[in-house]
């Protein structure tokens, strides 16, 4: 009675004879956003090079002076910011194998997933250069075990010089945890979000754009006029593909020789929260 039993055969009961197909995607879960670098003074000077900044005036500014007299002679102080480029590297190693069976998607999302973490790259590149200690941000603007409070968030925004729209950038953590419940002394929110369906600006606080930008440390935002940051291609992207002739192993290869430089160690402030 066991053996002439009916039997019927479904994908629950007999999943392993079941073949699975696999769209011809693939999801990207590790985030490549580079707010930042999409933000700065972009230039492409092919050699390293040198800017001369003008630091201060320290005699003869414009003045009022009696009828024919004249103004003293200006005196003024330079110096110079350096750039001379680094190189930034990404490479895959395929099999000949692997190759020819995985699904055509996949090469694809090997130079669009090297490029992206380039930009990355970049972006790392530009805040090792805001935390100089010689070129970077200015000492008086880096804040460390701040409270956020309305008054002190203000007190450090209020550091920031330099022409140009301000920007805020923090991760998504900062900023739901800490702007988004920020309250001024009439208990009005200090933080709007914004309208839009933007991946990456998020509102708007005390006149700063706010961009979301997951690169950065919870409780860590910088804040100023990404227009004085000096972002420099000498050569932007280049993707290389080679064959190891051993191996058979293809090998996709990127490549960018970049640098940047705050041109105003006064137009950025970098603020640490309790």
């Amino acid at each position: 009675e066991a053996e002439n039993r009916a039997y019927t055969h479904t994908t629950a009961n007999t999943g392993a004879v079941v073949p699975t197909a696999v769209m011809n995607r693939i999801v990207e879960l590790v985030e490549s956003e580079y707010p930042m670098y999409n933000d700065a003074s972009k230039s492409a000077m092919v050699q390293g090079f040198q800017i001369p900044r003008h630091t201060a005036i320290d005699a003869g500014d414009a003045a009022a002076t009696s009828e024919g007299v004249a103004n003293s002679d200006e005196q003024d102080s330079f110096d110079l910011l350096p750039l001379s480029g680094v190189e930034i590297k990404k490479h895959i190693v395929i099999s000949r194998k692997m190759k020819w069976q995985s699904i055509s998607a996949f090469e694809d999302w090997i130079v669009t997933h090297i490029a992206e973490r380039i930009g990355v790259a970049k972006e790392a590149r530009i805040l090792s250069a805001l935390g100089d200690a010689t070129y970077g941000i200015a000492a008086a603007n880096i804040g460390t075990g701040v409270e956020a409070t309305d008054a002190n968030i203000r007190a450090k925004l209020a550091l920031v010089k330099g022409k140009g729209a301000k920007v805020v950038y923090a991760n998504a953590y900062t900023i739901w945890n800490i702007f988004a419940g920020i309250n001024d002394g009439a208990g009005n929110k200090a933080f709007i979000p914004s309208p839009q369906a933007d991946p990456v600006t998020k509102g708007v606080v005390y006149g700063y754009t706010v961009k979301e930008d997951n690169n950065l440390a919870n409780k860590v935002i910088y804040a100023g006029a990404p227009s004085k940051i000096l972002a420099n291609n000498f050569e932007d992207l280049f993707i290389n593909r080679a064959m190891d002739p051993k191996t058979f192993e293809d090998i996709i290869a990127g490549y960018s020789l970049f640098d940047a430089g705050l041109e105003n160690p006064l137009s950025f402030v970098k603020v640490t929260f309790q």
